[in-house]
């Protein structure tokens, strides 16, 4: 971008004018902006340039800037200094989002992808997927992918200015049964307590909770171990038991990984 500033100048004679170009910081955020000066009109040669006010050179090119304002002073020979406000621009920040269908899933089950794009009417370069498993591209911001181990799906945009937005989502592949009983019958010798039961990938039950019809919690655990129905809920609420029906139930696996899924359903209660 090229223009020209002026100035007036009362007393001896100074530089009056520039003729400058500034080069707008390419992508949002980086700092590869710069202001040169490409010609000067009045005032005495040699001239000197400044970006500070403070140092001066014979450069007249002033680079790696990030956005912003700045000040840029010519000195003449005659030791007149004068200046100009320039504004070193930047485009809008250019991001984008990537989307899953879901984070957790059995081995080979199916996960579409879909990423958005900011601002909306970027035109869009090229698109990179990156993943260990093979990766089925359904679109121009889409694909599908079936990972039969947990992976990491990542994406890269680029747009036509060089700029690059990066996204990526974590898939973990449950090879972990796990099992939460559909019905319990509290005070019987057999089936009488709710609880998880999990293979030896799961470490615990990091929370159990148990919700009345009308969504009441009745039970609620934290942090205790799985295949241990004792620990679970015995059917009463109050020290009671519950009536007959059906009960909604949340919960959250720890696996041995670290790695926190969320299970939920329904339990009938029956006598």
């Amino acid at each position: 971008m090229s223009f020209l500033v002026a100035t007036l100048q009362s007393g001896r004679a100074c530089v009056d004018s520039l003729r400058l170009n500034m080069t707008p910081v390419q992508c949002f955020g980086l700092r590869n902006g710069s202001i040169e000066v490409d010609s000067v009109m009045g005032g005495t040669a040699p001239f000197y340039y400044s970006i500070d006010g403070q140092t001066f050179s014979t450069n007249p090119v002033f680079d790696r800037l990030w956005t912003g304002n700045y000040k840029i002073s010519v000195r003449d020979a005659s030791g007149c200094v004068s200046s100009w406000d320039v504004n070193v621009t930047q485009p809008e920040p250019f991001e984008i989002i990537l989307s899953i269908s879901d984070s957790v899933v059995f081995a080979g089950e199916k996960v579409s992808a879909q990423v958005r794009v900011f601002p909306d009417t970027t035109l869009i370069g090229k698109v990179s997927w990156r993943s260990p498993m093979p990766i089925e591209t359904t679109g121009e911001l889409s694909c599908l992918i079936r990972p039969t181990q947990s992976t990491t799906l990542a994406v890269e945009i680029s747009n036509p200015q060089g700029c690059i937005a990066r996204d990526q989502k974590y898939i973990h592949v449950d090879e972990t049964s796990i099992f939460f009983p559909n019905a319990i019958k509290p005070g019987s010798s057999q089936n009488a307590w709710f609880t998880g039961f999990g293979g030896d990938g799961v470490a615990s039950i990091g929370r159990l909770q148990i919700f009345s019809r009308t969504g009441a919690v009745i039970f609620d655990r934290e942090n205790f171990e799985p295949n241990a129905p004792l620990l679970g809920w015995s059917g009463r609420w109050s020290g009671r038991y519950v009536q007959t029906g059906t009960y909604t139930w949340i919960a959250e696996i720890v696996l041995l990984d670290g790695f926190r899924i969320v299970r939920h359903g329904t339990v009938d209660v029956v006598y």
